[in-house]
C-alpha cells in the first residue's frame, strides 16, 4: 500500500524513534522530521538504504550524532540534510566533509 510513497513529513509530532519498517519504504525521496525528539537511537539503522532518499531534514531534535548507513549514503546521493538546532558533535560530521 505505501510501495510508491515519495514524500513523508512527520514534522512537529513529539516523536522520539522512528519504526523500523520506515526502511521497507523503497520509492521515499523526501523525508521530513523536523521538530520531533528523536535521537540517534531513533533513527532505524537502515534509513541509510533507503536508495531513492534525496532529502532527511531532521532539524530540532536531539540528535548528536548522524546514523552511519545515512553518513555513508551522504556522499552519493542525498543532497539535503538539515540537522540544525541539534546538537551534533563536529566529529559526526567527517562523514560530509
Amino acid at each position: 500500500m505505501w510501495a510508491n510513497l515519495e514524500v513523508l513529513n512527520l514534522c512537529d509530532n513529539q516523536l522520539t524513534a522512528l519504526p523500523a519498517s520506515l526502511c521497507k519504504l523503497a520509492a521515499l525521496r523526501r523525508l521530513y522530521l523536523n521538530d520531533n525528539k528523536l535521537d540517534f537511537e531513533g533513527i532505524p539503522s537502515g534509513v541509510g538504504k533507503l536508495g531513492s532518499l534525496e532529502v532527511f531534514s531532521a532539524s530540532n531534535n536531539q540528535l548528536e550524532m548522524i546514523p552511519e548507513g545515512l553518513c555513508r549514503y551522504v556522499a552519493l546521493m542525498l543532497y539535503s540534510l538539515p540537522l540544525v538546532e541539534n546538537t551534533v558533535k563536529s566529529s559526526a560530521l567527517t562523514c560530509i566533509e
